[in-house]
């Protein structure tokens, strides 16, 4: 009777992990979204994700060893409220990061993102999409926003062991945003040289962005040095499902289609002597000229 209820206890705790790991939930995802664009699916990489709502956290672990935090961030916006070209929405994220004995705040702050929603022209299809996107087709992430935490801002005081981040203010429009965070390690484990070969030949260029070579004139040295500093994701701290939610996020491979331009129709007022004239002018800005 006690194998028998040692062996059932441990069947529900596996049953409990797996139904609530990360990857089963977006299985579930998936399987309620089943109008995705198969061709974009294969020509896209995945990214996952985790949901900010109003002034609801997320904590993230921090090691000893970080020498650079990433947040990177896409607002979301309904199929229905989508406008690309010009209109611009705001969104403010907080962020804080704790340690010491007492889990003290060490830095704290507010981060103002503006962002829209830029659509891409296939020359081929004449299609047009944008750079990312989900699987549920009625909601839409608008063009993804970066932040970046260098650890001298907390290093000076005790050791950071988690950081903090929650949406706290946003357009009405915007429906929530999706959060990644990445690091880059001090004296991170070295990778060897056939990393590198197998990296795409444009995640070469990515990784050599930067450098006065191209990639292909990097020495063995530069290029391992290369890989040893790339971003690496952070998975948060709690229980999915519950202390957050998880998306995936899919990004269009690289490729040639080029950004749409709205045209903004040109102003021509008629002036006369002693008459204002009140220019209206996008939250994005344009070029005036005067003849």
């Amino acid at each position: 009777m006690k194998r028998f209820l040692f062996f059932f206890i441990v069947f529900i705790a596996i049953l409990w992990g797996v139904t609530h790991h990360p990857r089963f939930l977006l299985l579930q995802e998936a399987m309620q979204y089943k109008t995705a664009d198969t061709d974009l699916l294969v020509d896209s990489d995945s990214t996952l994700g985790y949901v900010l709502t109003d002034n609801r956290w997320i904590s993230f672990p921090l090691t000893p060893n970080i020498e650079r935090i990433k947040i990177v961030t896409n607002a979301g916006i309904t199929k229905e409220n989508s406008t690309p070209g010009t209109e611009e929405y705001h969104y403010t994220l907080e962020y804080e990061i704790r340690g010491g004995q007492n889990n003290e705040i060490l830095q704290q702050g507010n981060y103002f993102h503006l962002t829209r929603l830029t659509h891409y022209k296939d020359p081929e299809s004449g299609q047009t999409h944008t750079a990312s996107f989900y699987l549920d087709p009625e909601l839409i992430p608008m063009d993804g926003r970066v932040m970046t935490i260098d650890q001298t801002d907390w290093s000076s005081r005790q050791q950071a062991e988690q950081i903090k981040i929650r949406l706290v203010k946003k357009d009405r429009e915007v429906t929530d945003v999706l959060l990644r965070i990445y690091k880059i390690e001090q004296n991170a484990q070295v990778e060897e040289l056939y990393n590198w070969q197998r990296l795409s030949i444009p995640k070469r260029e990515k990784q050599a962005r930067g450098n006065v070579y191209p990639y292909d004139f990097l020495s063995n040295e530069e290029k391992i040095n290369l890989i040893n500093r790339r971003w690496r994701p952070i998975g948060p701290l709690g229980v999915p499902g519950k202390d957050y939610r998880v998306r995936n996020l899919y990004t269009i491979k690289e490729r040639n289609d080029e950004p749409v331009i709205e045209n903004v129709p040109p102003v021509l007022p008629s002036i006369s002597p002693q008459q204002v004239m009140t220019f209206p002018i996008p939250s994005g800005g344009m070029n005036l000229r005067f003849s």
